[in-house]
């Protein structure tokens, strides 16, 4: 019998519009829309665009809601590393707005959030040019200058969900000021703001070209570009030339930093002029003699275009679901904090400091004897953290009232060496990323 297949809801929000998808769990699309994204509108107008959006995508699929297995968003900004907070969106207003929490409610779904870019970059390994390869960096010039990174077969996104800001490395000592108030970046050099700027200004000098580079608000389409090239415009082509020489010049560095097996270069910029702009970037990265005795690393164009982030959206979610079936068997409590400031785990209300271990088991401290000197000292040492940590979390919460509750340093130490990512947060912030964090955490609720 062959087994029924599954559905996910895959969304690419962005400035100017909202995509979306009905994917199979192949990766194949059933239908599909947009909708403009409200200009200048604040977050539950967004969010209304958004509900709009997955009933326009949904209907015509002619599967039920409830029959969905999740859904996944690209967001163009920087998400925490829980997938549950925005952190910043500097060009729509998303930043801070719970849209996790209101699609879990609203649709009754599992739900995985992810910067487009870094989402984009698992669309492209799990069907387009890199699903052969484990280590893959994208670069994405479009506006700005997009990166993402997957180191062994994962994506990196640091420590707070920063990671990847590929277009914000310093390639130009002392260059161009960049929109992140850094002079030098990539972005600065190669985006198409910049290339734009570098054409006004020296068309401004009087510089002649073959084709009037006048677009609607003085700003020039990447497919005018390439027209320009095709055409062999000396001012385009040198001002294009530039831009590839410092995107070369990134390539080869990220290749220094991560050795990856592929380079993906994607966005409005290369889809346009990639047949210009592809070669020369590769050949920066052919004649680099540092890794000349390495095997290649090759430089090739995004393969899925539009549809990169919105099947990435949903290779995250999938990731994410295949990770919590591994852990199904995981009872994990769930915290709620109510009036009068009152926690309580599951059902019962929680009034004593207590901990839970990686594998879900939950310890009372207050009648523990090897927990008496952290009671007095509000000092978590590296023999209390051992005990918490036993069960090897990935993930460790610390909520507390106390302003003076720390980890001595050898405890510090022991956190670096496992590659255990901490958070020391108020007792309501903790309850809330606790309740968010993937399988493999552990917790401490420090009440007093």
């Amino acid at each position: 019998m062959q087994a029924k297949a599954t559905y996910f809801i895959g969304i690419d929000i962005g400035g100017t519009k909202i995509s979306g998808a009905v994917v199979k769990d192949d990766g194949s699309i059933l239908s599909q829309g947009k909708i403009a994204t409200p200009r200048g509108a604040d977050g539950d107008k967004i969010y209304k665009a958004l509900l709009q959006l997955i009933k326009n995508i949904v209907t015509p699929s002619g599967i039920e809601l409830n029959e969905f297995h999740g859904i996944g968003l690209g967001i163009p900004g920087i998400v925490d590393p829980t997938g549950e907070k925005i952190i910043a969106t500097p060009n729509i207003n998303l930043a801070g707005f719970p849209i996790y929490q209101y699609l879990h409610r609203d649709l009754q779904l599992p739900v995985a959030i992810g910067n487009d870019v870094n989402v984009g970059l698992l669309g492209e390994k799990w069907l387009g040019r890199g699903k052969k390869f484990d280590n893959i960096i994208g670069l994405f010039p479009g506006t700005g200058i997009g990166g993402a990174i997957i180191i062994n077969g994962r994506l990196y996104a640091g420590a707070f969900g920063g990671a990847g800001e590929l277009g914000h490395m310093i390639v130009q000592q002392n260059g161009p000021l960049c929109s992140c108030k850094n002079h030098g970046c990539l972005e600065a050099l190669a985006s198409r703001w910049a290339i734009e700027r570098d054409l006004k200004e020296a068309l401004k000098r009087g510089r002649r070209t073959k084709l009037q580079l006048q677009g609607r608000g003085n700003q020039f389409k990447s497919k005018t570009l390439n027209e320009a090239l095709k055409l062999g415009d000396h001012l385009v082509v040198a001002v294009m030339g530039k831009a590839c020489d410092a995107l070369g010049q990134a390539c080869v560095s990220l290749r220094h930093i991560f050795d990856p097996q592929m380079i993906i270069l994607g966005g409005g910029i290369i889809e346009a002029c990639g047949d210009f702009m592809i070669p020369r970037i590769k050949k920066a990265v052919e004649d680099d003699p540092f890794f000349a005795h390495l095997p290649p690393c090759d430089v090739v164009a995004s393969e899925l275009g539009d549809e990169a982030v919105i099947l990435g959206a949903v290779a995250l979610l999938k990731d994410k679901l295949i990770f919590h079936t591994e852990n199904e068997g995981i009872n994990y409590p769930f915290f709620q904090c109510k009036k009068g400031n009152q926690i309580f785990m599951d059902d019962q209300i929680v009034r004593d400091n207590m901990f839970i271990r990686g594998d879900g088991t939950t310890k009372r401290i207050n009648d523990r004897s090897e927990f008496e000197e952290f009671r007095k000292s509000h000092l978590i040492n590296l023999s209390v953290l051992k005990k918490i940590c036993k069960k090897n979390p990935r993930f460790f919460v610390i909520g507390t009232y106390s302003k003076h509750l720390e980890l001595t340093e050898d405890a510090k130490q022991y956190l670096i060496k496992k590659a255990i990512k901490v958070q020391v947060l108020s007792v309501k912030e903790s309850v809330s990323v606790y309740n968010a964090l993937p399988d493999e955490k552990a917790f401490l609720l420090h009440l007093k």
